[in-house]
């Protein structure tokens, strides 16, 4: 196996073949970096007992690039590699799901010109990651109208696509958002067509026709983005951002607040989803849910981006179930993170990523 290594920054990548089936020698790179023994007077990045947490996230300076926190108790928050990034190969926004083979899997996007494809990211440990292409048929909207309108996912970050492991039919759904190709980008009309799509796939070979998630009933166009599946029990949630341009905040004609973050429950993946709770009253734009269990596992720690607000920072909430509208904000100190994920780890895997980030 060939191998070329070479310094960026403080990190040294390994490039080498992918593991997955259908790939060969010519996709995509693999980056790793060496670990450091050494642990700061941090208590996250200290050996403990109940493993913590790793949020993986972009920053405002470094939109789209892939950077790791962690964090014991959800509360504060370290950023990892001395605040620098991860990855200079990973574009877009991280949204990871662990599988049913034990790795864990985010899609990002080719780079940040068109044409774009879906490029695959695996790893076994959260320090090595590999990649390979996807592609672009498994994001193919030309079936889809909506009243006679044509939608596309070639705009913006690739649909900002979420990962979900459903280890009841041991497929994964992968959603994303895309708003009408006739319109003018970035506009109120723009804004108002997205919607949530999603494929499923049980090996990232093959893939299902594209669908529309969301069909709420008495709201069919009701704009969605950024949603992410959580199941609790026997029940399967998600937790979008119901999206508008900002003057459209709480002025919402079909009845929902608008700019929000809303919960929605279904007893099927697929649906029929029906819309729910919002997260919590307040003034401020939050998107790019991430939603993760306490330490203790009694309750749901919701985390979402301020995104607008000075420094853009992220916001903490929590609740006893994901039944409730009684979200409780947290205050926190957050990373300096735009648009990410986080993960609950066990110990040994957290302190892996700590001692090869720290």
């Amino acid at each position: 196996m060939k191998k070329i290594t070479t310094a960026i920054l403080s990190m040294a990548f390994t490039f080498t073949m992918c593991g997955l089936p259908g790939c060969s020698d010519s996709e995509n790179d693999v980056e790793t970096v060496q670990p450091n023994d050494s642990v700061a007077n941090d208590p996250n990045l200290m050996p403990g007992t109940g493993g913590g947490y790793l949020f993986l996230h972009m920053t405002n300076a470094d939109y789209g690039r892939l950077f790791y926190s962690v964090s014991r108790d959800g509360i504060s928050w370290t950023t990892l590699n001395g605040g620098e990034m991860i990855s200079r190969f990973y574009n877009g926004h991280p949204g990871v799901c662990r599988g049913g083979d034990g790795k864990w899997y985010m899609i990002s996007m080719s780079s940040t010109e068109q044409p774009y494809y879906p490029v695959l990211w695996y790893t076994d440990d959260l320090i090595t990651w590999k990649h390979r292409d996807l592609p672009s048929s498994m994001q193919d909207l030309s079936d889809y109208k909506e009243n006679g309108h044509p939608w596309s996912t070639e705009h913006g970050w690739y649909g900002a696509p979420k990962m979900f492991y459903d280890e009841a039919s041991g497929q994964y759904m992968i959603t994303w958002h895309a708003g009408r190709s006739d319109v003018t980008l970035w506009t109120d009309e723009y804004y108002h067509s997205n919607r949530t799509f999603y494929t499923l796939t049980r090996d990232f070979q093959t893939f299902t026709k594209p669908q529309r998630l969301f069909h709420f009933e008495g709201h069919e166009s009701l704009p969605t983005i950024d949603a992410i599946i959580i199941k609790s029990g026997s029940t399967y949630y998600a937790v979008y951002k119901h999206d508008t341009w900002f003057d459209d905040v709480w002025a919402g004609q079909d009845g929902l607040d608008r700019n929000c973050l809303h919960i929605a429950h279904s007893s099927s993946l697929t649906g029929p989803y029906v819309t729910g709770n919002k997260i919590y009253e307040t003034s401020e734009y939050l998107e790019a849910p991430t939603v993760v269990p306490s330490p203790d596992g009694k309750r749901w720690y919701l985390y979402a981006e301020a995104y607008v607000s000075a420094g853009k920072p992220y916001r903490m909430f929590s609740a006893p179930s994901l039944d409730t509208p009684l979200w409780t904000p947290v205050t926190i100190n957050p990373p300096k993170a735009r648009h990410g994920n986080m993960l609950r780890l066990d110990e040994d895997t957290y302190m892996n990523v700590v001692r090869a980030f720290e």
